[in-house]
Order: C-alpha cells, then structure tokens, then sequence
C-alpha cells in the first residue's frame, strides 16, 4: 500500500498491510534525530522512519519579540525559554488578555483573521506529498483562549464571566472555521484530517464537568466538525489525560479519531476503549512517554508497539503515534524502536 492508502484503509476501520504511522515530536527532537542519523532535514527523517502522515501548515505570521525574552504571536499568546530535561524550550506565560476586566477589554483587543494567512503554499505542498496522507490545521477553539487569556483567568471566566468565556471562543471558532474552508479551497478538498486541539482531562479524569464542557466546548468545536465532514474530511481531536468519560459526546459532535490516548492516565485502557467505542472511533497514539519511551529498553517499546496494533488495530482504526510530541528525555534508540516496521505487522 502507499501511505495514504494504508492510513484511508486504517481509518476506515479495516485492516491495512501494517498499521500506519505519525510522527509528533518537540523540534529539540528532530534537531537531534538529524544529527545522530545524518539527516538532512525534516522530510528525510519522515522518509527515514516511514511515515505516513505529512501536515499541511498555512504560512502564518511571525512571532514578535517582547521585553523581557518573550515572545508573542498573532493571537496573544506569549513564551519564555525555560530549562526542562536537558535543553530550552519555550513555555507558555499569560497572555496579552490576562489583564482584560470587562467585555470592552476583550472587544478592544485587535483580533485576527485569517487574512493573515499565505494559503498559497499549500497546493505545493499537496502535490509534493501526493502519496501521503495529509493532515491539516493546529486549530484550538478552547485552549488556546485559555492560554492567551491565562490559564487560570480563563478557568474562572468559564464559571464567573461566561459571557467572557463565550466571546472568546466565539473568535477562535470563527477564525478556525474560515481557515479550514480556506485551506479547502486552496487544496481543492485534498486533505484527509483536520486536527483540532482542546486539552480537556487530566491524569484522573475530565478536568471540566460535563455540564461545562456542554456548553463552553461541543458546540463550537461540532461547527468546525461540520465543515470538514461535509468535505469529506476526517475530524481529529488531540485531547491529552482521561478523557473517557466524555468520549461518548465526543463522538456525538463529529471526532472521528481521537488522540493521543494517554495509556497512563485513568481509565485510558487501550483494549476497552477498542471494545467500547472502537466501531464508531479511529485512534492515534499509545505508545507511551511517560515511561516506556523514556525508561524502557528498545526492545520493550516494540513489544509495546505490538501490544497496541493488536489491542486497538487488529482490524484497522489505528495510527501508530507517541502519547503526547516525543520529548527530550527519550532516547535515539527507543524513538527508532517504534518506528520498526515489523513490530507493526502485530
């Protein structure tokens, strides 16, 4: 099979020659991938481990430089370079919002819209990864408004200022919505996921109640889930922690694949996740960082690789992938373990 033959067939839910596979990882990762293998770039590696998934990106604006090392994008969001296992990296810090007091606040604040994108690329893109298949969007209706807001400014919005809390949302899911029409357009409908992202568990369960996530989540996200449903395009959710409880209104907007499944946090049971909702649900991810990858030996990787092809791929609905983006702290070895191909073949 080529690749998007064997990722369409996984998502299809029938069983494709081996199980496909992803590739997320913090750019630390990759800058070290290419050097230990003698890689030119990104590309290759992808080509090197056998990849069958590309992203499409639309080309956005630069980030700007702040006082005091920080950086800021179109949205608001800011980082600043902080120490974490072994190397730099840039970490979120409250936002350009976090000071806002009021609805004239946020209706002050000069919003984008994706007339700030360059969509030009993308078909480019489309015919250079013709046989792949292609992934499209970084949108976050949820979290990402929390981030430009702050974390916790935004958590107390959600029960002391909704109508705060449904503004901005509203201006995220607005904006995600007209950039994957864009991105259709400019593709002529060659994408095969839309990946939204929402962080909405922890290591023990939901992190919002189900009545909140009712309201201040499903239905915008089933918005953008409508648009690329009616494109013919699979919608994925990236949600990290112990989502299952919510998973059933999960399905119920429109999440066709739902990622990364975070093995470790509660009630994340990989074969009864498969045996619950697997005839209504693809998957991606599953192979562990928060031990395995990190502590295990490259040969206990691949028996956990096996392990999840057969528990969540045994007739398809499976993308092979880390549980969250590869970190510092996994080793060259273990990384290249799960990209065996015959451990695939489980």
């Amino acid at each position: 099979m080529t690749p998007r033959e064997r990722v369409l067939t996984a998502l299809s839910r029938h069983r494709p020659d081996r199980a496909p596979v992803d590739y997320w990882a913090e750019p630390c990762v990759t800058e070290r991938l290419l050097r230990d293998l003698g890689l030119a770039d990104r590309d290759e590696l992808l080509d090197y481990l056998q990849v069958d998934v590309r992203g499409l990106t639309a080309v956005e604006p630069p980030l700007k430089d702040l006082p005091g090392g920080l950086k800021q994008n179109f949205w608001g969001e800011r980082w600043r370079k902080v120490d974490v296992l072994g190397t730099e990296e840039w970490f979120h810090v409250a936002g350009a919002l976090a000071d806002a007091r009021t609805m004239k606040d946020l209706e002050r604040f000069n919003w984008p819209t994706p007339d700030l994108f360059d969509y030009g690329p993308l078909k480019q893109q489309v015919q250079k990864y013709s046989g792949y298949a292609l992934r499209y969007g970084f949108g976050d209706i949820f979290e990402r408004p929390a981030l430009v807001r702050g974390k916790e400014q935004f958590y107390c919005d959600l029960s002391l200022h909704p109508e705060m809390a449904h503004y901005l949302i509203e201006k995220f899911t607005a904006f995600y919505c007209e950039d994957l029409t864009r991105a259709l357009e400019a593709t002529d409908g060659r994408i095969d996921m839309v990946l939204l992202l929402a962080d909405l568990g922890t290591q023990e369960g939901l992190m919002f109640s189900k009545k909140m996530l009712d309201e201040f989540f499903a239905p915008y996200a089933a918005r953008l889930f409508a648009i690329a449903r009616q494109a013919g395009v699979k919608s994925m959710l990236h949600s990290c922690g112990s989502v299952r409880d919510y998973i059933p209104e999960l399905i119920e907007i429109g999440v066709e694949i739902l990622n990364p499944i975070q093995v470790r946090a509660k009630r994340m049971v990989p074969r009864e996740l498969k045996r619950d909702f697997g005839s209504r649900l693809c998957f991606h991810g599953g192979i562990d960082i928060q031990l395995t990858l990190t502590r295990c030996s490259a040969e206990e990787v691949r028996e956990e690789v096996r392990s999840r092809v057969g528990e969540l791929g045994q007739d398809g609905g499976y993308i092979v992938c880390a549980t969250h983006n590869l970190q510092n702290d996994a080793p060259t070895d273990n990384i290249l373990a799960m990209y065996d191909v015959d451990a695939r073949l489980a």
